[in-house]
């Protein structure tokens, strides 16, 4: 299975939103046990911000869908496992809560959203083609990163 099989139906060139606003409330429903919060500071990958890029460049190298897969299996699985296989392994449906979070981050490109419940502190933002779900610190549930296109779904591309 490839990612273009994965979701046949997409059109590549426009990012998925929800037509009804999410507020933070939306997702207070479904994660009772977070609290919930939109960081003061701009999102870093939002459309309006200047892309953090080692090389200098400007571009964000890991803003495209493909770019983050590959770089996921490079990273979970190394190169002896097929794109086909490391999907079927780390792909998984979003969470209850993950579902609003996904449609509010899509429509607040430009900032990120946290939910806090010890030990974890997810951020949620949107990074170019797809929308990062992130526990960024090891003290706070380690250092995760799942994507997502779809707002159904869910791919590992990180786990330190």
């Amino acid at each position: 299975m490839t990612s273009e099989t994965l979701f046949p139906d997409m059109d590549r060139t426009t990012l998925p939103a929800s037509s009804a606003p999410i507020g933070l409330e939306d997702i207070e429903r479904l994660a009772p046990s977070y609290q919930i919060s939109v960081l003061t500071e701009p999102n870093v990958y939002g459309p309006s911000r200047d892309r953090p890029d080692p090389a200098g460049s400007g571009a964000d190298p890991w803003a495209t869908w493909e770019a983050a897969l590959a770089d996921g299996q490079s990273y979970l699985c190394g190169s002896s496992v097929s794109r086909d296989a490391f999907l079927h392994l780390y792909r998984r449906p979003l969470l209850d809560w993950m579902v609003p979070a996904y449609a509010w981050a899509r429509q607040n490109p430009d900032r990120v959203l946290t939910l806090y419940s010890r030990p974890f502190s997810w951020h949620v933002y949107q990074r170019g083609e797809y929308v990062a779900f992130k526990l960024p610190f090891h003290d706070s549930g380690g250092e995760k990163e799942y994507i997502s296109r779809d707002g159904v779904s869910r791919i590992k591309v990180n786990d330190d």
